[in-house]
């Protein structure tokens, strides 16, 4: 999860971390790096791009009824900002009230990806008591 949230805000069109299975450890992905995974020099599993996933999210988030009224201006505000359409969205509902929770809502679908990711490349998932982070 801390994976995820440190890299949802930069968009760079691939993961920003892989699992070196030798090394069995997360690594830092950079052009470099990618092209050595591709080639096979260094063996490891790209994670999910943190960045594209959190855009499917807000866009999930955006389609329930109780934010239609918010969802225009969200949508604006990522295309107008000249940063991160992430950071834009968040900046946008960190400034309003009374509605549902982002925070909570795309912790628990990040945790489905998550999962989904880690029992398709052979991972045993397991999450601490209070589930904000894999073991």
């Amino acid at each position: 999860m801390d994976l995820y949230e440190c890299s949802k805000r930069y968009e760079t069109g691939f993961s920003h971390f892989a699992y070196d299975i030798d090394k069995e450890t997360f690594i830092n992905v950079t052009d470099t790096v990618l092209e050595k995974i591709e080639l096979g020099k260094i063996p490891a599993i790209l994670f999910i791009d943190s960045y594209q996933t959190c855009l499917h999210i807000i866009d999930e988030y955006l389609t329930q009824p109780d934010l239609e009224k918010y969802r225009e201006g969200a949508y604006r505000k990522m295309h107008d900002e000249s940063h991160s359409k992430v950071i834009a969205f968040l900046w946008y509902f960190e400034h309003i009230d009374g509605t549902y929770s982002f925070g909570k809502f795309e912790r628990r679908k990040v945790f489905k990806i998550i999962t989904k990711w880690a029992l398709k490349n052979g991972f045993e998932v397991n999450f601490s008591d209070d589930k904000s982070e894999l073991i």
